[in-house]
């Protein structure tokens, strides 16, 4: 690819390109090293919201599972998400059905249906 070809490409993205010196040691990288280095025992990267970890002795799942769980063991994960804290206002399921009393319906509610104590 010729160099006009890539300023062309570059106008208007509001990026430039730069020569450097080797000397000067590069612009600093804005991403972390888990970023770029961890990954799933699949090979797959973790998602963008969780917290990683590298983990020299695996997580604790990892202990349950594999070890104490008699399933073999696979390979021990170098990297974990372990301990992941959902962002406030994050939502598991759907709402519960409300009753007719405004209140969510059984099982939420721990009245059997029938029930008018």
């Amino acid at each position: 690819m010729r160099l006009e070809a890539i300023v062309t490409l570059l106008e208007g993205t509001g990026y430039e390109l730069v020569v450097q010196p080797v000397s000067a040691g590069g612009p600093r990288a804005w991403w972390d090293r888990t970023d770029v280095a961890a990954r799933t025992r699949a090979g797959g990267r973790f998602p963008a919201n969780r917290k990683v970890k590298e983990t020299p002795w695996g997580p604790t799942w990892w202990e349950y599972h594999e070890v104490l769980g008699n399933r073999g063991r696979g390979p021990r994960p170098r990297w974990s998400a372990q301990g992941f804290t959902p962002p406030p206002g994050t939502r598991y399921g759907k709402a519960p059905t409300l009753g007719e009393d405004g209140g969510p319906r059984w099982p939420f509610n721990h009245r059997a249906v029938g029930d008018e104590t």
